[in-house]
């Protein structure tokens, strides 16, 4: 009984501590992606630096807050198995123990030739679910209870936590346009199906897929308000954007970046072109 208390337990402390571990390095890592984030949106607003955009930056730090929240809610399952493991521990205790004196009591009675019959009838009426005394309230401090109630948690306090999820965060829809479209891939106009999204932070993003959590970087990104805009003439439509440096010694030795995209329907790619040149305002 004792030896697998003593497993139970260091089993219990390595779990949690290993989680812990894992929610306090994430934590960190979701305070650091949310600080950049905002400093970006400040920078961005006051157009002091076109480096990094603001959708991304958003998008990673909600990515990095969905996995804080999934190893939190690994920690509640976790613990919610410690506490049964502890109940169910805890009333073999109980088991052990009546057993025990009952055995005692038997052993009592037939050296000394006593009668035992009220002993037992109290050792009986021991029962092992104790009620009040195995609630899990008692793990919490009132102040902790406080917070809970905040959260809708008014009792079955463990159940209750292993379920619990933060609300969803919604974005701060920068997103202007998205969808399907097609990329020039390589040098003999081979087209890669890819999903285009354009920010308000003047960005045009493509991803292999569209974009969801946990986030995955683009494969491309151009900034547009310095971008210069080709549409094609001939039967093929499509449009080329480059993404021109800034000017200066060290600018002209950086190579420009370019895509050239199109779409099944050309009036689409139009629709594409036209919000995209509406961005290209240099500063």
């Amino acid at each position: 009984m004792l030896i697998e208390y003593d497993i139970k337990v260091a089993e219990s402390k390595a779990k949690i501590k290993s989680l812990m571990d894992q929610i306090d390095k994430k934590l960190k890592s979701v305070q650091k992606n949310f600080k950049f984030f905002l400093t970006t949106m400040q920078k961005s607003e006051e157009k002091i630096d076109h480096k990094v955009c603001v959708w991304i930056c958003e998008m990673k730090f909600l990515s990095c807050a969905m996995k804080l929240s999934q190893i939190q809610q690994c920690l509640g399952v976790t613990v919610r198995s410690i506490w049964e493991d502890a109940l169910r521990l805890e009333n073999t205790r109980y088991l052990c123990i009546k057993k025990a004196m009952k055995e005692y009591l038997a052993l009592q009675s037939s050296i000394f030739m006593l009668e035992n019959f009220d002993a037992l009838k109290s050792i009986e009426e021991i029962e092992e679910n104790q009620g009040e005394s195995l609630s899990d309230r008692k793990l919490f401090r009132p102040e902790e209870l406080s917070i809970l109630s905040e959260l809708g948690i008014e009792d079955n306090y463990i159940e209750n936590l292993s379920i619990w999820l933060p609300k969803p965060v919604n974005d701060f829809d920068w997103v202007l346009k998205e969808g399907f479209i097609y990329m020039e891939n390589g040098v003999f106009q081979q087209w890669q199906e890819c999903y285009g999204v354009v920010v308000k932070s003047r960005f045009l993003h493509i991803f292999t897929a569209k974009p969801e959590l946990p986030f995955k970087k683009p494969i491309e990104s151009l900034y547009l308000a310095r971008a210069k805009l080709m549409v094609s003439q001939n039967s093929d439509t499509y449009v080329e954007i480059t993404e021109q440096n800034k000017t200066g010694f060290f600018g002209k030795l950086v190579l420009s970046k370019q895509v050239v995209i199109k779409t099944k329907d050309p009036q689409v790619l139009y629709e594409w072109l036209e919000l995209i040149q509406s961005l290209t305002s240099n500063d």
